[in-house]
């Protein structure tokens, strides 16, 4: 691999990269601040409640 093509095509795409960049660490962000644990007390509420709703036999519910 040629180092002075891959420091050219960096160069040239340093905008896009930055642009993507951006997006993954605004996603990332945003999925960890809508991460809550407790989320999954409510879910293993929910799949008892309606076990042929969500597909789950009652043998994992339990």
């Amino acid at each position: 691999m040629s180092l002075t093509l891959l420091k050219t095509e960096l160069k040239s795409n340093v905008k896009m990269l930055l642009i993507f960049m951006a997006l993954i660490t605004l996603y990332g962000t945003v999925i960890t601040l809508m991460f809550d644990p407790d989320i999954g007390q409510g879910m293993n509420e929910l799949a008892k409640s309606m076990p042929e709703l969500l597909g789950l036999s009652r043998k994992v519910c339990k």
